[in-house]
């Protein structure tokens, strides 16, 4: 499987893109990345935004909408006018505590998720719904996708 195609657009998420680097970068939904309801939701969306930009080669395009969208270009902004040199507060013991929670919690959801979805392709099987044998082809050819 190729990652681009001579006359055509690579679409792609983040994770996908990771060692693909392209000339010119769209960004899209950047708004999200500013400011959101929950702060590990807003920090992975940042995160996401940071690697989608150095896999640019030469051009990056940041789109988004309203508010939280140009309070985002204020940030990039300032980025520009320090020749775009990152400064990093280093987090307080009592951030470094919330930010341990956050990130326990994100993986102790997912995980029960992932066990609950296991648990009904389980039952699946068990019901007939599904062929056992299909599955676990799928997961070899997941396993080693070139």
């Amino acid at each position: 499987m190729f990652f681009s195609k001579a006359d055509a657009v690579t679409f792609t998420g983040i994770f996908r893109a990771k060692g693909n680097e392209a000339g010119m970068v769209y960004i899209l939904n950047a708004q999200d990345c500013y400011s959101g309801w929950d702060k590990a939701a807003t920090a992975l969306a940042r995160n996401r935004l940071f690697t989608a930009i150095t896999r640019s080669k030469a051009w990056v395009r940041v789109l988004g909408i309203g508010p939280n969208m140009d309070k985002l270009m204020e940030e990039l902004k300032l980025l520009r006018e320090n020749e775009f040199k990152l400064k990093f507060k280093y987090p307080t013991p009592e951030e470094k505590a919330q930010l341990r929670l956050i990130n326990v919690g994100k993986v102790s959801k997912k995980r029960t998720r992932q066990r609950r979805e296991l648990q009904a392709v389980i039952d699946a099987v068990n019901s007939g719904e599904l062929d056992a044998d299909h599955i676990i082809e799928q997961l070899k050819k997941a396993a080693r996708p070139y």
